[in-house]
């Protein structure tokens, strides 16, 4: 009850899963093997209004398109995981969610 946390993952570089759904979305975090790249929520609104009132066509709703054009706010290195595990070593991710 505390937090209202909902994660929605997207596959093959897709900013977002559905179009539908960017009213929704307060933060993009995109992983990169190694790294993780957040995006506040000022950024993130403003990268889901270019998205959403600029790209017609939805297979164009992919990062490259807007990584060139806004900038993280934090670029945090991730361990690489081989096997699955408590760990404390994306805390950094975690807490940057929180305080959002």
């Amino acid at each position: 009850e505390k937090y209202d946390i909902v994660l929605l993952e997207s596959f093959n570089d897709a900013v977002i899963p559905s179009i539908g759904l960017a009213e929704h979305v307060d933060l993009i975090i995109t992983v990169t093997p190694g790294r993780a790249f957040i995006y506040d929520r000022t950024t993130t609104k403003s990268v889901l209004q270019y998205l959403t009132q600029r790209v017609v066509d939805p297979s164009h709703l992919v990062t490259p398109r807007f990584f060139s054009i806004f900038k993280p706010k934090e670029i945090l290195n991730t361990p690489l995981m081989f096997k699955p595990g408590s760990h404390n070593m994306l805390k950094p991710v975690v807490d940057f969610i929180l305080r959002e």
